[in-house]
């Protein structure tokens, strides 16, 4: 009979109980490892006791790692576990060899002795969950006992046996756990946090572009849609002819429509609120970007407090910059506000083109600071450089910048005649607000050579780094990539080549660079699915594909009839609906909106 694992609940979910059949699993490990009788027991239910504990974590991919350790002849036991039932392990000393007990059985605590009992969550954040418990009596069971009453305040009973027949090969497996839980409060899980995040994105679109219309700004409610999306999501494309005429409270809204949204306004909630629970999580793991979701301290919002001190920080000292440079206050503020939210808004119809080189070098600055992971920007404050300097992705970020700027800078010279002084500051203007995708503008470079068209189009899909206010697909996301194709090419000519993806040294879980390919497919899809909308209003192909490109992206300008000099007023109703909604999936990075689309989403 095949292994399982059986759960019940009683008592409105009081009471649940894990029974697990393992006998297959423990006599595997026995084969595999070599395992002496007793050993075999206290790894079998050192196994058996991490496959039902497995089964209780939350995630799918969520990760249990049970570590005995202690002074007897067995030396120690290590088992991970996750919620599908996935489980191996291992013991330090697999030959061990003990005379029967009083009771005359196998030995399990003289073989384990004492020590302590390690139980490692990993959850997906920078830093796991490690509870730690002095071993009572190194039978497993009772230990495990020990620790759910002491570490995780449950009532628990948990048994264990393993039985071995006379030829040593497991006769039989298996345990179970019986626990009273306390009352059961309302749980935020990954699916509702991915349904909060994405429903509290399109609730407050559609309230937040009430104001143009309670204004008058705006008198066609979809425009005011796209508009509030549009800052919501830090993309910067605007559906104004003008915007100097706009009064200055409309102009302040668009502005903090883009801050707010630049960290995400569900992160400054929980800055804000009291605590969510485990709930927290969720919902930073669904609205922070990037691949690798992480905490900077324990407590969820602790970090988002950290961060949104740091994100004023750097916006105050912009605003003083700016206002030194020769801006007015009130344009320092707003251009402050929508240049470290990689925003791109204006409060001046060229966007701007009218600059002089000190204000576009600061925006240029800042801008690059944004698209920064604000984790390191924690460290660097902190004083741990040598580990900012040491972030792959940070170098990476650096390299684009500046091999694109130079590149541009040379192709204007050679190909347009700019002179030197301005190529130079325009690439570089233009590189650092399109890779961060802030999307702000000096010039038209629609009007630009092919090839710096191109290079800033190739930038647009990157985006700067994960953790940032930025847009894209993200430097890390396009790192393991590169680093999980090397692989494969290297698995062509050596077929039995194993080797480790690692970013920063560490090891990345496959489940990341799976997730780092469907996310790309998934963007590549929908892009395309855009452009085929926006090709509806029988407009070009570099109209159509830039619109989509820029939406998804969170960028701001197109190119052509959509570049940065003009705007995307002239739109049909259907296509601003559709970039409205590439808009929302690009800064939740698609899959809380794409999970909507699931029937069991909204299934209990």
């Amino acid at each position: 009979m095949a292994d399982y694992i059986v759960r019940a609940t009683a008592a409105n979910a009081q009471i649940r109980a894990f029974a697990a059949n393992t006998k297959e699993m423990v006599e595997e490990a026995r084969r595999i490892h070599n395992t002496s009788p007793v050993v075999t027991a206290a790894l079998g239910r050192l196994l058996t006791g991490g496959a039902m504990m497995g089964a209780m974590q939350k995630g799918e991919e969520d990760l249990l790692t049970l570590q005995v350790s202690g002074d007897g002849p067995l030396k120690g036991m290590t088992v991970t576990a996750d919620a599908r039932g996935n489980v191996k392990g291992y013991a330090i000393e697999p030959q061990v060899m003990l005379p029967p007990s009083k009771a005359g059985k196998l030995d399990v605590g003289g073989a384990v002795g004492k020590g302590s009992l390690r139980v490692i969550k990993d959850m997906g954040l920078k830093e796991p969950y490690v509870g730690q418990t002095v071993l009572q009596t190194g039978e497993i069971a009772e230990d495990l006992t020990y620790y759910f009453a002491t570490s995780e305040q449950v009532p628990s009973s948990v048994g264990l046996g393993v039985l071995m027949e006379k030829d040593n090969t497991v006769k039989q497996a298996g345990g179970f756990i019986l626990q009273l839980m306390p009352v059961k409060k309302a749980q935020m899980h990954s699916r509702d946090g991915f349904m909060a995040v994405a429903l509290g994105w399109i609730a407050l679109s559609l309230t937040g572009a009430l104001p143009y219309v309670f204004s008058g700004a705006l008198n066609d409610y979809v425009d005011a849609i796209f508009e509030t999306v549009s800052g919501l999501t830090t993309t910067g494309s605007t559906v104004f002819p003008e915007v100097e005429h706009l009064h200055r409270s409309v102009l302040l809204w668009r502005s903090l429509t883009q801050w707010m949204g630049g960290m995400g306004v569900l992160v400054l909630f929980l800055a804000l609120m009291p605590k969510l629970g485990d709930g927290a999580v969720y919902l930073m793991r669904a609205e922070s970007p990037g691949p690798i979701k992480s905490k900077l301290v324990p407590k969820v919002g602790g970090t988002a407090k950290i961060l949104y001190t740091i994100y004023l920080a750097l916006t105050a000292l912009e605003m003083l910059c700016l206002r030194l440079a020769g801006l007015t206050w009130f344009s320092a503020v707003n251009h402050a506000f929508t240049t470290m939210a990689t925003g791109g808004f204006s409060i001046y119809d060229t966007s701007l083109a009218g600059a002089s080189k000190a204000v576009m070098w600061i925006v240029t600055v800042f801008s690059f600071l944004a698209g920064v992971n604000f984790s390191l920007m924690f460290l660097a404050v902190r004083g741990k450089l040598r580990d900012v300097l040491r972030s792959e992705e940070l170098r990476i970020y650096v390299g684009i910048v500046a091999a694109a700027t130079l590149l541009l800078c040379i192709n204007l010279r050679v190909q347009a005649g700019v002179p030197f002084g301005d190529s130079i500051t325009d690439a570089a203007f233009q590189t650092v607000t399109i890779v961060t995708t802030t999307g702000f503008a000096t010039v038209d470079f629609s009007l630009w050579p092919t090839f710096c068209r191109m290079a800033l189009v190739m930038l647009m899909f990157t985006g700067a780094c994960a953790g940032s206010t930025s847009g894209g697909i993200k430097i890390s996301r396009v790192a393991i990539l590169c680093k999980s194709l090397k692989r494969e090419l290297k698995r062509l000519a050596h077929p039995h080549h194993v080797s480790v993806l690692k970013v920063d040294g560490q090891a990345v879980e496959e489940r990341v660079v799976s997730s780092a390919g469907a996310f790309i497919a998934a963007y590549l899809l929908v892009l395309l699915a855009g452009a085929l909308v926006v090709s509806w209003d029988n407009y070009g192909f570099q109209e159509s594909f830039a619109a989509s490109l820029t939406c998804i992206s969170n960028v701001g300008p197109g190119l052509g009839i959509l570049g940065p000099m003009e705007n995307f007023s002239i739109l049909s109703p259907l296509s601003k609906l559709v970039l409205s909604l590439e808009m929302l999936m690009g800064r939740l990075e698609l899959m809380p909106l794409l999970a909507l689309l699931l029937r069991s989403t909204w299934r209990d």
